[in-house]
């Protein structure tokens, strides 16, 4: 049985890149709900090209770690979250499977849990793809766990213009 959530704004407006979390393991009914929410996302077309791999081996994990010069903190995260995509499903196949990686982030807010994606770039693709066997793309990484730190909010500048 999944807690009380907190609210969708109060999720979106606190969340914060986690780099360090707790040995704890996160429960798989709260991994389930995390990606029910991200199957939720929207999806031109309907086609939905995004695929996850949902990582809890110590080793894959360290692995994974290893995809880039940003992606070391990962190596302490209970789950990573491999986000992936069929690049021939969908030639939206990029902003479908970003819609659902915020569904991940910010579903894993409200469940208490702290989040920090990297981004795969297309020179380091090789090495994430053989350590999950796979061919599909991947999009990025996300290190998923209880929070070891409570990183201050930083101050955001406004995006938007109201236009009449």
């Amino acid at each position: 049985m999944i807690p009380q959530l907190m609210d969708a704004i109060e999720a979106v407006k606190t969340r914060r890149s986690v780099r360090r979390y707790e040995s704890k393991p996160v429960e798989e009914s709260k991994l389930r709900e995390i990606m029910e929410c991200a199957r939720q996302a929207p999806s031109a077309c309907n086609i939905q090209p995004c695929f996850f791999f949902v990582v809890r081996s110590r080793a894959k994990i360290v692995e994974l770690s290893k995809t880039h010069k940003y992606s070391g903190f990962l190596a302490n995260a209970p789950v990573v979250i491999a986000s992936c995509a069929d690049d021939k499903a969908s030639e939206w196949y990029v902003q479908d499977t970003c819609a659902a990686i915020e569904n991940v982030l910010v579903s894993a807010r409200a469940l208490g849990l702290g989040t920090c994606w990297v981004g795969v770039h297309k020179e380091d693709e090789p090495y994430a793809q053989k350590a999950l066997g796979t061919k599909l793309r991947v999009i990025n990484l996300i290190g998923l766990g209880y929070p070891a730190e409570n990183p201050s909010v930083r101050k955001k500048e406004p995006v938007f213009k109201f236009v009449d």
